[in-house]
């Protein structure tokens, strides 16, 4: 075997690790960090009404559904039957985690460009590597316009569905997080 092909292989698994071993490192964070990263509350995770146009205007709600789900806790073309404040609460985190996974992965994603150090022809493997690794940061791009698409319309069910309508999510949320 190659040199070239050895080294290819080996980007092959560190794609196949990046992909699913930050998933899993983030979602085995402690529950205190998940809580204080992936509140919806924080100014990072706030989704505009001019950032949901640009959603609409590049018709996100049509194609949405047809790019692959890595999440078995939520059904991606509908809710569950029972919706309650609690499980829009836990999708609206999850809408939150799985955000910064995709923004995690199209970053890792470029320390690939240091198996081109390896090979033999370096200048080569580095415009390969970094072209490689561009293309999977800019394909992460649409998975998380989605998941702050699907946030801002479970923000507002939640505050539709909320027993007190004069409470807004934020506050909603805050109630659910002492309570668990």
């Amino acid at each position: 075997m190659t040199k070239t092909v050895f080294i290819s292989i080996i980007n092959i698994v560190f794609w196949l690790v990046v992909f699913y071993g930050t998933a899993g490192v983030i979602v085995a964070l402690p529950k205190k960090w998940q809580k204080k990263l992936f509140d919806s509350n924080r100014r990072f995770y706030h989704v505009s009404e001019r950032e949901m146009q640009f959603y609409r205007k590049i018709k996100l709600p049509k194609w949405k559904d047809k790019l692959p789900q890595h999440n078995s806790d939520f059904e991606k073309r509908h809710l569950a039957k029972d919706i309650t404040l609690e499980y829009i609460a836990k999708y609206i985190f999850v809408t939150c985690r799985a955000e910064i996974i995709h923004y995690v992965i199209g970053v890792v994603g470029y320390i690939s460009l240091l198996f081109s150090f390896l090979s033999e022809n370096i200048e080569y493997w580095f415009e390969v590597y970094f072209a490689i690794a561009t293309t999977m940061m800019v394909g992460n791009i649409p998975f998380s316009m989605i998941q702050r698409y699907n946030r801002y319309r479970l923000k507002r069910l939640f505050e539709r569905m909320s027993k007190t309508p004069n409470l807004s999510y934020s506050e909603h949320h805050r109630k659910l997080l002492q309570n668990n």
